[in-house]
């Protein structure tokens, strides 16, 4: 829009076939800076002969009859004969000069003249690579003396060589004038194909690993990108975008005609030796060098050089890379692929694989292990199997998960091989991706294999920690009783399954009350005789975990305990694993300096040990973090990325999400995903979970003025925390039953819930579930009529918030105390409601920033001294019809 500003612009778009070109210019004709421009809009055509000046007349075409304000002046009698349908309009046709140069000349200045006649005007030409030399002749005519009030935007491909190069050497002119300027536009990185999804499906929940596919399928082409999202969303449905996309869903859909039909076009326009180098780089899948296209397509070099040249000259190969050919985008590969007759592709992938076999160890043995399952060579197992220990090796979990996968998916696979194989699956599967493919084929293997006993157990442990992250707490509670038993003989993993049993509240009905204490005792007992530092690592570091979960003070003389890493990875991981748990636990205790500080050395372990599906898991405990420390810039699109489709997961990125909406007043969206999360916690059997999101679920039912929904929510909960003893995880819990007990009139229910509340956080260290204590508190203070004692309870809760720090819980408490500060000292309430306000604003959350700019309102405004409010009612007035 910048370079159009001035009244006789001339702007160059360049850029190859579906990279926005023509929306662009359309796009700028509807813009409002334009709207006193005429647009004319010509195309050129790919013909063998050209119709000269067709781009230009095509355009004038636009402006239907001839405008009545032209000036008659005798030289625009020249345009009679591209422009008929003016005939009556122009004046007689000057006699023809005999220099075929004169009369072009005479068309140039006419075309000019009755540009100058349009007035202001956007010429737009587009698909100049095909234009005819007239009109090239003519532009260069044009720019040399641009009329005043013509602005052209003229747009070519840059893909179609000889055509665009033609085009740029008589368009050089174009960019001599300070007026003109040139656009490339290039291919959308993965970001703004993002962005380009999110519109189109109008929701910003996409899939990172579908969009992941999506770019590298169309290499960020804007039309690919579009057709590709339509032909999804008809196939599949939106679901699939959304909440966790596969690679191999995408491979199975066709490729859709809009982008498969002009690229056979230009395929069958080839020689077939041409045809032949296009069919081998399909075959081999990622660019490749000369000599490799000419083994895959039977060739000789030379031969195969010339066919090589053709495919690119015809756009339909590009060189990538310096020496190295391939195609444009994943789609076109694919495309190509499927004209490819069977025995011809299983020659290709033969010879591909024979290639990259020589090359080796430089060769990557995951593409090995493709081509020689297409070729239908047995010995892919083999090389999926060292492909997926390199994976892990390097800390790619979820792609050794992916390719054990597959392999383990293949028929008659040796027993030996198929047990270690479901084995090591078990592990890369835990943390990297949506488990429940690994759940299957560990199940399977458990039912038909016959297996020792200590590989059953280590199989069995694996299943019950995927169970975990899948949600299936009671599920998963069960393997892992029996893996422990399994492994009695294998201590090392036995101990690790009995720390899993040792969680506080982890499916309190299939569990009894107090018996993760024995579990945790036993744990410890029979860590204490191993060597395997790996598992002293984990057993050290959860007991660590466990004991402050309970807010027993111990537990951090128990962290001291936990042993350094050494140089290796697994005990690097497992330490960072360990301090990520250290600090959700100190995150729910309230003590979040600890919790940044765990976190940071989680984050460095992490970095140490290399392992890229750990990452997701920190990131997720980060946002916790910054969601209670008041740290909201850019947390919802954080949040609205994530669609990670692991339970475990998707649990706590998606309860911060809910309270943030709730906080931004967008209840019935809060609604929406906080029930989802409640599912999933109540699945995951986690106390913690369930207390902590019943509670959020309450709080917005009394944002409703619904205090009978907000006191069934909270009913199971506060049975299972009563039940267990466990009143730690009440701090999120425990204030909205109080509220939502008084309201509904049960004011002694109300008593009894602080009172047991009080004696469970006795001796616990636990400053943010006492913080929650003096809040509770307030309100039967409140409730009660004794206004002084409970703004006293809710300064006690605002500090306590504040010192965490909390700034939003603490600003609610402050709101609190104001509303019960009107009878002592109402400069102060006031001071203490715009003081909430602002912290409120400033976060973010303009939900519980309108309640109390309504409350102001209603109260009135004061600058000073005692405070008048006119026909508004006075803070005392408020408060007997909030009584009433």
């Amino acid at each position: 829009m910048e370079a159009l500003r001035n009244p006789s612009a001339i702007v160059l778009v360049g850029g190859e076939s579906g990279v926005g070109k023509s929306r662009l210019v359309a796009e700028l004709a509807q813009a409002p800076d334009l709207a006193d421009r005429r647009v004319l809009v010509g195309r050129c055509h790919p013909s063998s002969q050209p119709f000269p000046f067709g781009a230009v007349v095509e355009a004038l075409g636009t402006v239907g009859e001839a405008p009545r304000g032209m000036t008659l002046r005798p030289l625009l009698g020249a345009l009679r004969p591209l422009l008929p349908e003016w005939a009556e309009r122009l004046p007689p046709e000057p006699a023809r000069t005999a220099a075929a140069g004169a009369q072009r000349h005479r068309l140039f200045r006419a075309l000019r003249a009755l540009l100058v006649d349009l007035g202001p005007t956007l010429c737009v030409l587009e698909d100049l690579q095909w234009a005819d030399e007239e009109t090239l002749e003519f532009l260069a005519f044009l720019s040399s003396s641009p009329p005043a009030g013509l602005a052209l935007v003229l747009t070519y491909r840059t893909e179609d060589r000889f055509r665009a190069h033609r085009t740029c050497r008589s368009l050089g002119e174009l960019l001599r004038p300070e007026t003109a300027s040139i656009i490339a536009l290039e291919p959308l990185s993965a970001a703004d194909v993002r962005e380009l999804v999110a519109v189109r499906l109008d929701t910003q929940e996409v899939s990172e690993d579908f969009v992941t596919w999506l770019h590298r399928s169309t290499g960020g082409m804007p039309f690919a990108v579009e057709r590709v999202v339509d032909d999804v969303l008809e196939k599949v449905g939106l679901g699939a975008m959304t909440r966790g996309w596969s690679a191999a869903l995408g491979e199975t859909l066709p490729v859709p005609a809009a982008i498969r039909e002009p690229l056979l076009g230009q395929l069958g326009g080839l020689s077939e030796m041409a045809r032949h180098v296009a069919g081998a780089a399909a075959i081999v899948g990622e660019p490749a060098e000369e000599g490799l296209l000419a083994e895959v397509a039977g060739l000789r070099r030379p031969i195969a050089a010339g066919g090589l040249v053709e495919a690119l000259t015809a756009d339909v190969l590009r060189e990538r890379a310096e020496g190295m050919y391939g195609f444009r985008h994943a789609l076109a590969c694919r495309a190509v692929y499927e004209t490819i007759s069977g025995p011809r592709r299983r020659r290709g992938h033969e010879r591909v694989a024979r290639m990259l076999e020589k090359a080796r160890p430089a060769a990557p043995v995951a593409e090995i292990a493709h081509h020689l399952k297409r070729a239908g060579d047995d010995r892919w197992t083999q090389y999926a199997e060292a492909a997926a220990s390199e994976a892990s090796a390097a800390g790619d979990d979820r792609l050794a998960a992916r390719l054990l996968e597959d392999v383990l998916s293949a028929p008659e696979l040796p027993r030996a091989a198929r047990i270690r194989m479901v084995l090591a699956l078990g592990d890369a599967a835990l943390y990297c991706a949506a488990p429940f493919g690994a759940i299957g084929i560990l199940q399977e293997a458990l039912a038909e294999e016959t297996l020792p006993t200590g590989v059953r157990g280590e199989m069995r442990f694996s299943l019950s920690r995927l169970l975990g992250h899948s949600g299936d707490a009671a599920a998963s509670r069960a393997e892992a009783v029996r893996a422990v038993t399994e492994l009695r003989r294998r201590p090392a993993l036995g101990v690790r399954a009995m720390i899993n049993l040792a969680q506080p509240g982890w499916n309190g009905e299939e569990g009894a009350p107090g018996d993760h204490r024995a579990w945790l005792d036993r744990a410890v007992q029979t860590a204490a005789g191993q060597t395997d530092r790996v598992a002293q690592i984990a057993v050290l570091a959860q007991r660590a975990a466990i004991l402050l979960s309970l807010g027993d003070p111990s537990g951090w003389a128990a962290v001291r305990e936990i042993p350094g890493a050494s140089d290796v990875p697994a005990e690097k991981l497992q330490l960072s694993r360990g301090y990520r748990s250290l600090a959700g636990t100190s995150l729910g205790l309230g003590h979040y300096a600890r919790a940044c500080a765990f976190l940071g050395q989680a984050d460095l372990l992490h970095d140490q040990s290399s392992n890229r599906s750990w990452g997701v898991w920190l990131a997720e405990a980060r946002t916790a973090l910054d969601w209670c420390r008041g740290r909201w810039d850019g947390l919802e699109g954080r949040l609205r990325r994530d669609t990670a489709p692991i339970p475990a997961l998707a649990l706590g990125n998606q309860f911060v999400r809910g309270s943030l909406l709730l906080a931004e007043g967008r209840v019935d969206e809060a609604d929406l995903v906080l029930t989802a999360v409640l599912e999933i916690a109540l699945r995951a059997g986690d106390l913690s979970q369930i207390a902590t999101v019943s509670g959020r679920i309450a709080r917005l039912h009394l944002h409703r003025h619904e205090p009978q929904a907000a006191l069934g929510a909270v009913q199971g909960a506060l049975t299972q925390v009563r039940c267990h003893g466990l009143w730690i995880p009440g701090r999120t819990l425990v204030p909205e039953a109080v509220q939502a007990l008084l309201a509904c009139g049960e004011r002694n229910s109300a008593r009894e819930v602080v009172t047991e509340f009080a004696l469970g956080l006795r001796r616990r260290d636990a400053p943010a579930a006492r913080a929650a204590l003096a809040c509770c508190r307030g309100a039967l203070a409140e409730a009660d009529g004794r206004q002084a004692d409970a703004a006293r309870h809710f300064a006690r809760a605002d500090a306590g918030w504040g010192r965490l720090p909390n700034p939003y819980e603490a600003a609610r408490a402050r709101e609190r105390r104001a509303l019960c500060s009107v009878d002592s000292d109402e400069g102060s309430a006031g001071d203490l409601l715009l003081s909430a306000r602002r912290t409120f604003d400033g976060l973010g959350a303009h939900g519980d920033t309108r309640r109390i700019g309504a409350r102001l309102k209603a109260q009135g405004a004061w600058r000073g001294g005692r405070k008048g409010y006119g026909e508004a009612l006075s803070p005392r007035e408020a408060q007997v019809a909030r009584l009433a």
